[in-house]
């Protein structure tokens, strides 16, 4: 452990440095403070760009996205390109390991039983189809930001649903993968498509409300909550301390 504060200090010369490169290169698109501006999205709160790993970020400045509108920075060399990801990552709240305060074990027993998380979620390949990949999910957040999703229900796209009864009398519930003027698409629970013709369809009822359980703040404990968080906090370092040698190993 002898060696870890001068790490830390290495890091934080390399952010330091990274702010000169952001505010001179990307704040003018991005903002200032990287939560986005006119011409370019936020890089600071939205999870599609935390959970990517520095590899991939440093990626992305070196060769822009062309299809996008951000032209490349590989001329700023290596050393700049990885200072600006670092002060990315002073923006995002990363420069600290998330603290895990419950019991990710028991997290994990609520995840796939009581809490039934995993009847719509997937965490590293188990787990159901109908809703969005929690894997890394955990990655940079707070335990209470957790908690206070589950306990709210705070819906997302993938989440919400539509009923379908057919002419026959079949229902069924599931989250709404497609639909045009002659067939609508529903993906069920147990990762099934269905498709309906429109003109077997009786009715169709979409709902705005998250399909998310709406009494997790009753049906869970203070300490369950907790330690619901806790696993999946730990399951999205995990996910990144294993994505980080293979990467390795493909150089």
């Amino acid at each position: 452990m002898a060696g870890l504060p001068s790490q830390l200090t290495a890091q934080e010369k390399l952010a330091d440095a990274g702010q000169q490169v952001f505010a001179s290169n990307c704040a003018g698109c991005h903002g200032a403070d990287g939560h986005g501006g006119e011409r370019a999205p936020n890089l600071a709160t939205v999870r599609s760009v935390i959970s990517k790993s520095d590899d991939d970020l440093e990626s992305i400045v070196k060769k822009g996205l062309p299809g996008l509108g951000m032209p490349p920075f590989a001329y700023l060399g290596d050393d700049k390109v990885k200072s600006v990801v670092a002060y990315l990552r002073v923006l995002q709240g990363k420069t600290t390991a998330t603290p895990v305060t419950g019991n990710s074990t028991a997290g994990r027993a609520l995840f796939f039983g009581k809490a039934q998380c995993s009847n719509c979620h997937m965490v590293r390949g188990s787990g159901g189809f109908m809703a969005s990949d929690l894997s890394v999910y955990g990655d940079g957040q707070a335990s209470s930001a957790i908690q206070h999703a589950v306990v709210t229900h705070a819906p997302s796209p993938t989440s919400r649903g539509v009923k379908v009864t057919t002419k026959s009398g079949e229902k069924i519930l599931g989250a709404l993968r497609a639909e045009d003027n002659f067939a609508v698409t529903l993906l069920s629970p147990d990762g099934s498509f269905h498709t309906y013709d429109r003109a077997k369809v009786a009715a169709i009822q979409y709902t705005s409300e998250s399909l998310l359980p709406k009494d997790y703040a009753s049906r869970l404990s203070p300490t369950e909550l907790d330690d619901l968080a806790s696993f999946l906090i730990t399951t999205a370092a995990q996910a990144s301390a294993t994505e980080k040698p293979a990467k390795r190993r493909q150089r």
